[in-house]
């Protein structure tokens, strides 16, 4: 008998948790949609000692986890939309500060660690991320995060990212974004 051939239809993944604009970022490039970049850009023609790689957003797509995470965490503890989205892109422990009381402030801040690590299984490099990172050698790259370390360990290693011998995280400083600490 002979074998039927392959078929498929390409399949492009749309995360319900995602703004429609944040759909459209991930959907457009799948679709052959791309941003012209110049290669005479004057950042090309720059030497530089070490790269600092964002990790959220920048090697890695963690926008639905994020999301999914937080929205959890406020349902849990009644903090509004409005409110975790005034707040939102700050380091957690600030976050939580600011929206929960001082006696929940310890709980609500593990258990919204616990969450993010918990649901970073999902997330994957974003476009070039992975390529990215691979081709800059480990003594010239750190990652620099408003993310704690579990955080950051287990949306690198759901992503395939080797772990950098050099971070910063939400640890290591005393104010967060946008402070440039």
């Amino acid at each position: 008998p002979q074998a039927l051939p392959q078929t498929g239809v390409p399949v492009i993944e749309v995360d319900a948790d995602l703004t429609t604009v944040q759909q459209l970022a991930r959907l457009l490039p799948a679709l052959g949609e791309r941003m012209p970049i110049s290669a005479a850009a004057e950042v090309f023609a720059q030497t530089f000692d070490a790269v600092l790689c964002d990790l959220d957003g920048s090697l890695i797509d963690s926008t639905a986890s994020v999301t999914r995470c937080w929205r959890r965490w406020a349902a849990h503890y009644g903090v509004s939309d409005e409110a975790l989205q005034a707040n939102h892109g700050r380091p957690a422990r600030v976050l939580v500060a600011s929206l929960i009381a001082p006696a929940l402030r310890a709980e609500a801040a593990a258990r919204i660690e616990r969450m993010e690590v918990d649901d970073a299984g999902g997330v994957r490099p974003v476009r070039g991320g992975a390529e990215f990172w691979a081709s800059l050698p480990e003594e010239k790259r750190a990652v620099v995060t408003s993310g704690t370390v579990p955080i950051a360990s287990a949306r690198l290693a759901a992503g395939g990212l080797a772990r950098p011998a050099v971070w910063v995280t939400a640890e290591q400083v005393a104010r967060g974004k946008p402070d440039p600490e």
